[in-house]
């Protein structure tokens, strides 16, 4: 879902906005057209998320693509905060080189400035830096690739392309000015904001976008929100609150396995779970449950869960007996819990 980032032009779009908490616990959700750019979603979800919810203070976090200039507004005049990313390409009449960096973290050093009446820190990360420059060197072998091919498309100038240049729209050679100048920048990247949080606060802050990110991809690919099959808006609708309520029982799952101290990923306690399964035989005019092999992350939920382990073989009236008390009990808990936080 999004503004067709994956240049699926010539098919019908949704653009899904969602809000999570800090345990990447889903919050809200709304459905946009298609063709809306994801910018122009944060007005409607800033204010209702001012009409949902009793809000203290508030900080936005977001990437530079989506805090335009006009969000920025939107975002102070809603008395918000705000923590964006910021291209240090584009920034004018600032050195980036001109030294006088603190270390802030383990191969993270910072310098901070005032930018346009706001905090400005210029961040340099050796990790990011390595990553910036196997991002390069992947371009410029796809370039050099469509030299040799002689297979190039003179549209846009992204991707691999952006380290071709030509005089005569015919003949093509490296960049090598504009790889140069890319390289200055390995590991550097901006954060602005108008908070009053100290450095390492706003970093932190800052790198909490991998959540919402992560929370993004699981919906999309593990529970495989798209492609949708439908076509009225109501059963579109339909297939993304499956979706949203599915993720909601997947971190709430993933949460309570965290407080056990039992750590793994997603794709790990989706497969355990899905290898929980029982097989309905009736050998001889008799009737059996019989449960397939649990591997040990699959016993260490249903312990969490606080679900004994079933037997191998279970006669099936007893299996059906067994599951009806399990469910009386779930609901009694969850009554209970609902009681509770009252």
């Amino acid at each position: 879902m999004g503004y067709s980032k994956d240049k699926k032009f010539n098919e019908s779009q949704v653009v899904l906005g969602m809000s999570i908490d800090r345990d990447r616990m889903p919050v809200s959700f709304d459905i946009y057209p298609g063709n809306t750019f994801e910018g122009h979603t944060f007005k409607d979800t800033i204010e209702a998320m001012k009409k949902r919810y009793q809000l203290g203070k508030v900080i936005v976090v977001s990437d530079r693509g989506m805090m335009s200039r006009t969000n920025m507004e939107i975002v102070e005049n809603s008395d918000y905060e705000f923590i964006v990313g910021k291209s240090i390409k584009q920034l004018k009449k600032v050195d980036i080189f001109d030294g006088g960096f603190t270390e802030i973290a383990k191969g993270i050093e910072y310098r901070e400035i005032e930018y346009e009446g706001k905090r400005l820190l210029i961040i340099h990360s050796k990790e990011r830096a390595e990553k910036d420059r196997k991002d390069r060197i992947r371009l410029i072998e796809k370039a050099e690739k469509m030299l040799k091919d002689g297979n190039i498309e003179t549209k846009s100038k992204r991707g691999a392309k952006k380290y071709l240049k030509t005089k005569n729209e015919v003949d093509y050679t490296l960049d090598i000015q504009k790889i140069e100048k890319d390289e200055k920048y390995d590991g550097y990247y901006g954060i602005i904001t108008n908070t009053q949080l100290n450095p390492k606060q706003i970093l932190e802050q800052y790198h909490t976008l991998w959540k919402v990110e992560e929370s993004f991809r699981t919906l999309k690919n593990y529970l495989e929100t798209r492609p949708i099959f439908h076509w009225t808006q109501k059963r579109i609708k339909g297939h993304i609150v499956m979706s949203f309520v599915s993720y909601i029982m997947q971190r709430t799952l993933e949460l309570e396995l965290e407080r056990n101290n039992i750590e793994y990923s997603h794709e790990k306690i989706r497969e355990a779970i899905k290898n929980m399964e029982y097989i309905d035989i009736k050998p001889n005019e008799q009737h059996f449950a019989i449960r397939t092999n649990m591997n040990l992350l699959a016993q260490k939920i249903l312990k969490v869960l606080n679900i004994p382990i079933p037997k191998v073989v279970t006669p099936y009236e007893e299996f059906i007996e067994k599951l009806k008390l399990q469910n009386e009990n779930n609901e009694i808990k969850g009554l209970e819990r609902s009681k509770a936080k009252v």
